[in-house]
């Protein structure tokens, strides 16, 4: 079947080929029209109460996407000349003043100063404007843009998550080409050193480029949307996990055209590719799926993407790839260039002599790898890895030292009795660390009979049977005492059913809460599913315990390089890189495994099958992490964002941890385990000789 598949791919190779270039121009189309979702909150779990009280807050009140506008004037007509232009935006559905709550006639030194000192303050003036659609909707970004122009002639600053999001996505944008671009350029230097021609690494980058720009491109068609970091990692990631595919594929073709013409050599190399690849890709493909049982949701998008782009990755390398080879074929042999291909015996030879030492060290590496992954500490601050020349971390600032608020919630009541809301209001202000409280309750007048108050005030509290009450803090939102804040805040108004916290720094502990669950329920997925697939692959229960010992060993040791230099670990790269890692590096196991099953069925004794299983088998392990290490080092060096520079990081440096672990552990506990593997395992050769 697979042959008869391949020989239709050979004979159509130039069908083929078009094919892919018609696919690859509407995939473009698709990934120009993608949005790129950049509010992480928008992920969180909808039945958690910070967001049912979030889009209480957008629904009734048109709160919960803010930019918080500081215009650097006193002169009440100044900031309402701007509010009469920024009014006129299309897709700004809100804007809240001082004017809406104090009479315009009275002089703001007369009138209520609690009010007053929430809006101006020090010769600044502050305006809030919320906006009709979601932070990441395409419209908010366009009113956004038009605001920032108005803004500018006002000499104004934006702070809040409408401008954080299009600081990111700006951000984002002009390092995307960059990370590609030195994917593109670091892969090929490495490809290059390791393949015989200058144009075979330039076909791989094409086959595997338009595998993944078709991959962004049925992104567009399935969903419409993607988080930004799936966007940054999808290209490199794809492109370095798959690479293994081509060069097997390539590898083959040479050793069957020694045999064969061109065409059935082709033929040949495409079937046993497919077959062999499958449990790697396998492997690969489970690594990532474990990541969509996230109950965030940006896991979903991150998992399924990397997993469909490995799946088209190798249907590419099975159909476009066979058919640029073949085409280029000519110019393939006459610019060819030698290449040096070091030695690798030695490293098996000493890996059989010391096996029991290596062995010890294996599992002294393990324990200890696992006592440092157990003492990272997480950040969840992704706000700041944005530069600090941002113009919403300026804004951000300015407004801590104006107003003196750096972090704010919300508290939404529902149908609960004004006297309950007074009270609360006092209680909070008692609070430590609270540096404002405004609501209904600090904007009346205890003095006042309820009747008096003017509706259009009052209906900006109340919208059917719901009220708000936002509170401001002293503190950052990655400051640790925060939590604590929140806790006492949390008791003081009884939060409940009837009662919801949210808001940007409520989301952020929920969203720290999910997150620490959601490592565990990953590891766990990824560990089982690659497992099984070696499990069954090897027919052994034996095999996945090394093979998966030895990596994950990798893994623990690449996130316990935090807490060994006392460095915070982001959040993101805690809930990636276990599933990354090991379902991109565990094909290096499997590898060097397979090689060793195949000398053994040969007849050689065990010291000469691990000897040689070293020998032929560490080069491509060797090219395949360095192609993944190059792959995503281009996002910790171009990368602005600190987030995305240290999951580049994080990757890249877990595929040189993993080559070692292999090369070096791995061969000692085959060799000296293999009486066990063989009683563990079916049909597991036993190999002539001692």
């Amino acid at each position: 079947m697979i042959e008869k598949f391949a020989g239709i791919v050979v004979r159509h190779r130039k069908a083929v080929i078009f094919l892919y270039l018609v696919a690859a121009f509407f995939s473009v189309l698709g990934i120009m029209n993608l949005n790129v979702n950049y509010d992480i909150f928008s992920y969180l779990p909808k039945e958690l109460s910070s967001v049912k009280g979030f889009r209480i807050l957008m629904d009734e009140f048109n709160l919960g996407n803010l930019v918080q506008v500081i215009i650097p004037t006193s002169d009440i007509k100044k900031v309402k000349d701007f509010i009469s232009e920024a009014e006129k935006i299309k897709g700004i559905q809100k804007i809240d003043f001082v004017t809406e709550f104090v009479d315009e006639l009275t002089p703001l030194e007369f009138s209520n100063g609690e009010i007053v000192d929430n809006y101006v303050k020090d010769g600044y003036s502050l305006v809030r404007i919320s906006f009709e659609e979601p932070a990441s909707s395409p419209k908010t970004e366009a009113a956004y843009k038009h605001l920032l122009a108005v803004a500018k002639k006002y000499g104004a600053k934006m702070a809040g998550t409408v401008a954080t999001n299009y600081d990111m996505k700006r951000e984002v944008q002009s390092s995307l080409s960059k990370f590609a671009l030195s994917a593109v350029i670091f892969v090929s230097i490495v490809l290059l050193l390791t393949l015989p021609s200058f144009v075979i690494p330039l076909t791989f980058i094409f086959a595997i480029g338009i595998s993944a720009v078709i991959n962004m491109g049925l992104t567009y068609l399935i969903s419409g949307e993607l988080s930004y970091f799936a966007r940054v990692i999808a290209f490199p990631l794809q492109f370095a996990v798959t690479m293994d595919y081509a060069l097997f594929l390539y590898h083959r073709f040479e050793e069957e055209s020694e045999n064969l013409d061109e065409e059935q050599a082709m033929v040949k190399s495409i079937s046993a590719t497919f077959k062999s690849v499958f449990s790697a890709a396998a492997t690969t493909i489970a690594g990532f799926i474990a990541l969509s049982f996230m109950k965030l949701g940006f896991g979903k998008d991150i998992g399924l993407t990397l997993a469909r782009g490995v799946i088209i990755s190798l249907v590419a390398i099975v159909t476009l790839l066979p058919a640029l080879i073949l085409e280029l074929r000519k110019l393939i042999k006459k610019l060819t260039h030698k290449i040096y291909v070091p030695d690798f015996s030695i490293l098996g030879s000493f890996s059989a002599r010391h096996s029991l030492t290596l062995s010890i060290l294996a599992v002294a590496f393990l324990i200890i790898s696992f006592y440092f992954y157990n003492s990272i500490e997480l950040s969840f601050n992704f706000k700041s890895g944005l530069p600090e020349t941002a113009p919403s971390q300026k804004a951000s600032e300015l407004l801590a030292k104006k107003f003196g608020t750096k972090a704010s919630a919300y508290i939404i009541y529902n149908n609960v009795d004004e006297k309950k809301i007074s009270n609360d209001a006092e209680k909070i202000k008692r609070l430590d660390h609270v540096a404002n409280v405004f609501g209904y309750a600090t904007v009346k007048d205890p003095l006042m009979p309820d009747f008096l108050i003017p509706s259009e005030v009052k209906d900006k509290f109340f919208k059917n049977r719901y009220t708000y009450t936002m509170v401001s803090f002293d503190l950052d939102s990655d400051d640790k005492r925060l939590p604590q804040v929140l806790e006492n805040l949390s008791r003081t108004v009884g939060e409940n059913g009837k009662i919801h916290l949210t808001g940007e720094v409520a989301m952020l502990e929920d969203l720290k809460r999910v997150t620490f669950l959601d490592i565990d329920k990953i590891n766990i997925y990824s560990i089982l599913a690659i497992f099984v697939i070696i499990a069954i692959a090897f027919r052994s229960i034996s095999l996945p315990i090394i093979l998966v010992g030895v990596i994950q060993s990798a893994i623990f040791f690449n996130q316990g390089i935090y807490a060994l230099i006392g460095k915070e670990m982001t959040f993101i790269g805690a809930l990636a890189i276990g599933a990354i890692q090991l379902g991109s590096t565990v094909d290096y196991a499997i590898l060097l495994t397979s090689r060793f099953e195949e000398e053994l069925k040969a007849g050689n004794a065990r010291l000469d099958a691990i000897v040689k299983a070293v020998k032929e088998s560490t080069k491509p392990i060797l090219t395949s992490a360095l192609t993944m290490f190059f792959a995503t080092i281009g996002m910790y060096l171009f990368g602005r964002i600190g987030t995305i520079r240290e999951l580049g990081l994080l990757i890249s440096r877990g595929a040189i941890i993993s080559f070692f672990a292999v090369t070096v552990f791995l061969p000692a506990l085959l060799y000296l385990w293999q009486p066990l593997i063989r009683a563990t395992s079916i049909s597991w050769p036993k190999g002539g000789g001692k």
